[in-house]
């Protein structure tokens, strides 16, 4: 029962926080994870309201893949993620973005 609440926890986005970061630049805090879905890397910060997709520098992502969870905040504006059958790949000011599964908006991290 327990890991069926934490897995329904981690891909329950964060309502407050994409709102909020929607519309200007603004600051989120909670765990931080990162993983890559073999087109780019992607975090996913999970907070006391849910959680959101993180997109870091890759020479940051790389640094944490595979690491065990950190407190982190981020600085950052939401986008939403291109949606459609013939979209492969995610790239935003040059970085390749990861499909992340918190939600079909990410957090860009300059």
């Amino acid at each position: 029962m327990i890991i069926a609440l934490a897995a329904l926890a981690l891909t329950n986005p964060a309502p407050a926080a994409l709102a909020r970061c929607i519309a200007a630049d603004c600051a989120v805090r909670g765990a931080f994870t990162i993983s890559s879905d073999g087109h780019g890397f992607i975090g996913i910060l999970q907070m006391a309201d849910g959680c959101i997709n993180v997109s870091v520098p890759d020479r940051e992502a790389k640094r944490l893949l595979g690491k065990a969870p950190v407190t982190r905040t981020f600085r950052g504006r939401v986008a939403a993620y291109a949606m459609g059958d013939d979209i492969f790949e995610e790239r935003m000011n040059g970085r390749r973005i990861g499909r992340g599964l918190c939600g079909d908006q990410f957090l860009f991290v300059r």
